[in-house]
């Protein structure tokens, strides 16, 4: 057992996750499961503008921004539905990036991550 606020540390150490608020335990979790409902940032760049509301009903994305040619958004859980609404539309460039423990934790937690 590994008591740490030093999520990076946990990260690299443990199998399963337990987060405790207020002296409750609220998850117990492998990091697997863990990463499976860890937020991806997304951004997308399409060849020519989608219509204006073409991502704004994808389940599972939230935070839609499409500003020209340039969807950023924020994903949890399956990607499925969203590789589908792109695949509609040229796509030239895409970037995911999956949120670390920390950000996950604090997501889950309750709390916005500091940047």
């Amino acid at each position: 057992m590994l008591s740490s606020h030093v999520l990076s540390e946990v990260e690299r150490v443990a199998d399963r996750v337990a987060i405790i608020r207020s002296g409750r335990l609220l998850m117990l979790e492998s990091l697997t499961e863990l990463r499976q409902k860890a937020r991806h940032t997304v951004e997308v760049r399409f060849a020519s503008p989608p219509p204006p509301d073409a991502f704004a009903r994808v389940p599972g994305i939230r935070d839609v921004q499409l500003e020209r040619d340039v969807l950023r958004c924020i994903m949890q859980g399956a990607v499925d539905p969203l590789i589908k609404a792109l695949s509609r539309y040229p796509v030239t460039d895409l970037n995911s990036r999956e949120a670390d423990l920390e950000e996950t934790f604090l997501s889950l937690y309750g709390q916005e991550p500091q940047r």
